[in-house]
């Protein structure tokens, strides 16, 4: 169950329980005027969850920034990527969710540079970290057979993935925990604009990489919305509240980003996605 339908049930208890004492007190007019009340909450809370739900449905892969990023020549450094190794550390819903997202940005950014092994070992991770959070059928059995015959077609390849991701997403709104697919949509859009920011830092011209990562301010602002939307969920404000920092230097960011916010979105991505994969 979502926080925002946790919310919406626990509202109308309380509601109701209220409504009581006032018609005790004071007749049925007041208990009228509660009904109402309660009405507008309900109807105010399944607003929120259904806009919520089709923000995650609308939501971009990371395969969008992986992809730019090798148009615009950039190479492909594995050390950038979480160690598949510590998939098995994540002991929590919040940080499974987390590093569920960012292995899955870590595949993207693999198979967009047709690393055929470590994006078998990225797929692994996020297989593994899907099971822990007991996403029923969120996996086909034969994608790995698939991404094995389909390898050498890039476009197959990334419509397969992104087919799996977009099904997973389904699930979980489905089952009444998009919050889980809020927090991984995240940490998968943090961890794409970290390895951008970190190939961009050290190349020799990074004009082309300044551009693309300039053009994922959009995206940030798509994503604050989507997490202002989980007002009550402490493990979504957590992860908000860092993204609202990265919007921040975003917000002065045009067509290009200057050296100085290079430097800057550098450093805070660097240090909130060191601490979404600790």
């Amino acid at each position: 169950m979502t926080t925002l339908m946790r919310v919406l049930k626990e509202s109308i208890a309380y509601g109701f329980i209220v409504s009581v004492f006032i018609l005790a007190g004071c007749g049925g007019n007041a208990d009228n005027k509660q009904a109402n009340a309660i009405d507008s909450l309900a109807k105010a809370n399944q607003q929120a969850a259904a806009e919520a739900e089709q923000m995650i449905k609308s939501f971009p892969t990371p395969f969008e920034i992986t992809q730019m990023l090798n148009k615009a020549g950039a190479s492909y450094i594995l050390d950038l990527s979480n160690s598949c190794d510590n998939a098995e550390k994540y002991s929590t819903a919040k940080s499974r969710a987390l590093n569920w997202g960012i292995y899955g940005a870590d595949l993207c950014y693999a198979a967009t540079y047709n690393k055929k092994q470590e994006t078998t070992n990225f797929l692994a991770a996020t297989q593994k970290l899907v099971e822990k959070l007991e996403i029923s059928n969120a996996f086909d059995k034969s994608v790995n057979d698939r991404m094995n015959k389909n390898f050498d077609k890039k476009d197959s390849l990334i419509n397969m993935f992104t087919k799996q991701f977009s099904n997973t997403y389904d699930i979980l709104n489905k089952s009444g925990r998009s919050n889980i697919a809020a927090i991984s949509i995240a940490s998968g859009t943090i961890e794409g604009i970290y390895i951008s920011a970190q190939l961009a830092a050290f190349a020799k011209d990074n004009t082309e990489l300044k551009k693309v990562i300039a053009g994922q301010k959009e995206t940030l602002k798509k994503l604050v919305s989507l997490l202002s939307l989980y007002k009550d969920d402490k493990d979504i404000q957590e992860v908000f509240g860092k993204v609202k920092e990265v919007n921040a230097i975003f917000e002065g960011v045009n067509e290009t980003l200057t050296d100085d916010q290079l430097k800057n979105l550098s450093a805070k991505v660097e240090s909130i996605r060191n601490e979404f994969v600790k």
